[in-house]
């Protein structure tokens, strides 16, 4: 994420400048469990960093086709960090779909409509969250990659990760404007 947006204006950039140098000063322990506790995780997992207990990373738990899908997203986000602004609209999808799956809708809706309201998010937003409420997030990542790049993670996936692809790739190719006929007719053939 960017410390300051360019395009604001100059006090607007100091304070960002600011508020970012003061959470420099915040140790590990009471960053990590502040977070934790935004993410609403039990809370063994909130005071463990108080301990020095720092949880497992991400990519040590996860399969092949999970770490290939992770580093072809990661290579197709853009280059240049994002905004204040766009980072809080991805933190405000995420809620909202985190609401939704945890079975409390009240809260998601009034999450989505004060995002309307403030111009934060749009119509395009709610594909979004329909895809994310679909998917688990492997199928999330392959739904939005190329063809060629979904069927990489194919050949890594393990047979229940496969069942889980099958229809997102399988579509995917058959619908592709990009591949050409002899490619999309073998990608397919791989797929059964």
């Amino acid at each position: 994420m960017r410390i300051r947006n360019p395009d604001d204006p100059l006090w607007r950039q100091g304070s960002n400048v600011a508020q970012f140098a003061a959470k420099q000063f915040v140790p590990f322990s009471i960053s990590g469990g502040a977070q934790l506790r935004q993410d609403d995780a039990p809370a063994w997992k909130q005071l463990a960093p108080y301990f020095g207990i720092t949880p497992v990373p991400q990519r040590l738990t996860m399969t092949p086709a999970q770490e290939l899908s992770a580093e072809i997203t990661s290579a197709s986000m853009p280059k240049e960090p994002m905004t204040p602004q766009q980072s809080y609209r991805s933190k405000l999808l995420r809620d909202v779909v985190k609401q939704i799956k945890a079975g409390n809708r009240p809260e998601a809706a009034s999450l989505l409509a004060g995002g309307l309201q403030n111009n934060i998010l749009n119509e395009a937003a709610a594909q979004t969250i329909i895809d994310r409420l679909q998917y688990n997030p492997l199928q999330f990542q392959v739904h939005h990659m190329t063809p060629d790049a979904a069927m990489r993670v194919w050949r890594l996936a393990s047979s229940q990760e496969r069942a889980q692809l099958l229809p997102i790739i399988g579509a995917k190719v058959a619908n592709s404007k990009t591949l050409d006929v002899k490619t999309a007719a073998a990608f397919l053939m791989e797929l059964k």
